[in-house]
């Protein structure tokens, strides 16, 4: 999903919103489960810094590119204690993210131009968060949340023909904010921006994302 078309979903929601008639907050209290989507992004996982890390090795490389954006998404579920605070847990996929480059010197030594390619999945996390919440109307709150996630993340690399892959769990923080709105006592909107630290290997590859989503949710009763 591009950013653009997150933003025109949200901007069509908030007309949406502004139709229907108000919630109260003191009804916002109990199970709810929602499912939200939107952008993902790798926060260490540029064309320049590919580059630098394979020069660092003795690498000459041309014609660098990485995709560092994918669709993002989660499930998730959790209980407000009352208007102010909820633990939140959820199934969270980043998606797949890939490069590619072409390796045409080793340590100054021209060789055939070699390409390589790399994917990274991040499809298979968990996270568990505290929210804090601030009411500012009767049907509009804005929140923080603090929390923690791990991970499965699937590396794959080929150079002209061979391939290799390995994958890892990981653990790490997660922190994020965003606002809610109560269409009625049982639906509510959420947007939301998402950060997940040093996901994947520090042996391999590790980077934070980031994610930015529109979602809905239901309250239960």
């Amino acid at each position: 999903m591009k950013l653009k078309h997150l933003i025109q979903a949200m901007s069509l929601l908030g007309v949406a919103v502004l139709s229907t008639p108000a919630a109260h907050a003191a009804d916002l209290v109990g199970w709810y489960g929602g499912i939200s989507i939107g952008q993902s992004e790798e926060q260490d996982f540029s064309a320049s810094e590919l580059d630098s890390e394979l020069n660092d090795a003795g690498f000459t490389t041309s014609g660098t590119s990485v995709d560092d954006t994918d669709t993002g998404w989660k499930l998730f579920a959790g209980y407000q204690f009352n208007n102010y605070f909820a633990l939140e847990g959820g199934y969270i996929s980043f998606g797949r993210f890939d490069a590619s480059t072409t390796v045409t010197a080793v340590n100054g030594s021209p060789i055939t131009p070699t390409s390589v390619n790399a994917t990274v999945k991040a499809r298979n996390g968990f996270l568990l968060d505290a929210v804090g919440i601030l009411p500012i109307t009767d049907n509009f709150s804005v929140f923080g949340k603090l929390g923690a996630y791990t991970s499965k993340t699937e590396l794959s690399a080929s150079v002209d023909g061979a391939s290799a892959s390995d994958s890892d769990w990981d653990s790490d923080l997660t922190y994020g904010f965003g606002v809610n709105y109560a269409i009625n006592k049982d639906l509510r909107i959420r947007g939301e921006w998402e950060r997940f630290e040093k996901v994947g290997s520090s042996d391999s590859v590790e980077s934070d994302i980031d994610l930015l989503s529109i979602g809905l949710t239901y309250q239960f009763y």
